[in-house]
Parts: C-alpha cells; sequence; structure tokens
C-alpha cells in the first residue's frame, strides 16, 4: 500500500501512466502550449487523492482538460503583453521538408478546426474514447459529438484533398 494511505498498488500507478499519459498529453496539447506540465501536474494530483477515484482514467481527462483550458487562457493573456514587445518569432530550426510536409500537412489541418471539434477528433482518433464519454466529458450530448467528429473528418479531408473512395481501396 502507498503511504498516502490509498488502496492502489504501485504496478497499477505505472500501467495507468503508461496507458494514459500519451493520449492525455495529446488532449493538452490541443488546448495549450505545456501539455506535459498540465498531464504530469494531472498525475499528481491524482495519486494524493483520497480516497482514490472509482474510474481514474475519466478522472485525468476531466482534470487535464479543465488545467489545459486554464493554462490557455493565463497564455493568451501573456501572448498579448508578448506580441507588444515582439513582432516576430525566431524560428532557431529549420524541418527537412522532405520528411516532415505530410505530417506538418495534416497538423494544420487539424489545428485549423475550432478548438471544440479538434478536441473531439483527438479524444476519438488517438485516446478510441466513445462518442458518449465524449459527450460526457466536453458536455454535449453524444449525438452532438458525433456530428462534430463527423464534421472535422470532413473538412480536414477536403483540406488534405483526399476523396472518401481513397480510404476504401483495398
Amino acid at each position: 500500500m502507498p503511504p498516502d494511505g490509498n488502496s492502489a498498488p504501485r504496478f497499477e500507478y505505472a500501467a495507468l501512466v503508461r496507458s494514459s499519459a500519451p493520449g492525455l498529453t495529446l488532449l493538452a496539447r490541443q488546448l495549450c502550449d505545456t501539455p506535459e506540465d498540465i498531464v504530469q501536474d494531472a498525475f499528481l494530483k491524482l495519486f494524493r487523492q483520497t480516497p482514490f477515484p472509482d474510474h481514474p482514467r475519466g478522472w485525468l481527462f476531466k482534470v487535464v482538460r479543465r488545467e489545459a483550458l486554464n493554462a490557455s487562457r493565463s497564455q493568451s493573456r501573456r501572448k498579448k503583453h508578448e506580441q507588444i514587445r515582439c513582432d516576430q518569432r525566431v524560428n532557431w530550426f529549420v524541418d527537412s521538408v522532405e520528411e516532415s510536409m505530410d505530417g506538418e500537412m495534416a497538423t494544420r489541418a487539424l489545428m485549423s478546426q475550432p478548438v471544440a471539434i479538434r478536441e473531439i477528433l483527438v479524444l476519438r482518433l488517438w485516446n478510441g474514447l466513445s462518442f458518449d464519454e465524449i459527450g460526457q466529458l466536453v458536455g454535449v450530448s453524444p449525438r452532438t459529438a458525433s456530428r462534430r467528429y463527423q464534421s472535422g473528418l470532413h473538412a480536414i479531408r477536403s483540406q488534405l484533398n483526399i476523396k472518401l473512395a481513397d480510404f476504401t481501396k483495398g
């Protein structure tokens, strides 16, 4: 038993971190620029919970989403102040165009979507959440979550000039 009195064994903590951290980080990345910090803080908060939540994965998604939104608001205020002092951001590293073009185009297409749609795409595609789970997490009906998901996929396919027939070729 951990020293804080929680009943969940340490190995379950490690398994929870390994299985959930990548998806949580991707979710946080859609909302703020410090996703790793947000996820790390969420896990620390979880491990301090007494009693330990019945559904730790759902608890983590809620905390990460809330904290990432808070960080985004704070970041937005900071950027306004920084913009006054800086006209242009200098990119220190130049990526190879050949290596990053497809990923870069897909990232731009995803980032061009409104946050509400982008968030649903990430929760569904990279985290495997059901529309019921997504709806509950973001505060919409499962049907609305599904419509937003389909809308986002359609928009990304259009931006990348991907025809639906391209996915059915065997």
